[in-house]
């Protein structure tokens, strides 16, 4: 759990998306390219993942932050 209990980044490329994330509401630039956290509960049953849905599996997941790409 975070001590910032806002909007966080997720680790995406901020240049491969046009998704602005909280960025697009708040007018602060720190918040662009931060989205919602939301549990984890029942994770293996909620695919597609990520904000925009470009994972289907939860081992596509793991590999994008594995990589670091």
């Amino acid at each position: 759990m975070s001590a910032n209990p806002g909007p966080q980044n997720n680790g995406l490329d901020l240049t491969s998306t046009t998704d602005l994330g909280a960025g697009s509401v708040f007018t602060n630039p720190i918040f662009v390219g931060r989205f919602k956290t939301s549990t984890l509960r029942n994770i293996e049953l909620t695919a597609p993942y990520m904000h925009d849905g470009r994972f289907a599996t939860l081992e596509e997941v793991v590999e994008h932050y594995n990589s670091g790409r």
